[in-house]
């Protein structure tokens, strides 16, 4: 009874799991690449350090975990998409979720980070 009970919830479960975020939408590097043929917001959330080692052309850099991420954030236009990385994706994560709480529609999260975009 309750492996059923298991098999019956999981589908909710992985359901209400991606209804949680709806703003943030996960990418790979090809499908940057392709957006960047575009004019886009575009935001590197590392470090200066790590930004100043070498960024995607035409970032802007915005440290998720400095003190004043969110009033640098909420400089960009919250109605268009803006694409974040970050190392490999655990600081882009979080701050795509802070940004989706200050009210950005769309948010896309490159997979993998600045790693996947140097292996592809």
């Amino acid at each position: 009874m309750k492996k059923l009970l298991i098999i019956l919830l999981l589908p909710l479960l992985a359901l209400s799991c991606t209804a949680q975020h709806p703003g943030i939408h996960p990418i790979s590097a090809a499908e940057l690449q392709t957006a960047l043929n575009e004019k886009i917001q575009l935001v590197d959330v590392r470090t200066a350090a790590e930004f100043n080692g070498g960024h995607l052309y035409n970032a802007l850099n915005i440290d998720v975990n400095s003190a004043d991420f969110d009033a640098k954030i909420q400089q960009l236009d919250k109605t268009k998409p803006v694409y974040i990385y970050c190392q490999s994706g655990k600081r882009s994560s979080n701050a795509a979720k802070k940004m989706e709480s200050l009210g950005f529609r769309t948010i896309y999260d490159l997979k993998g980070g600045i790693l996947s975009w140097n292996n592809k």
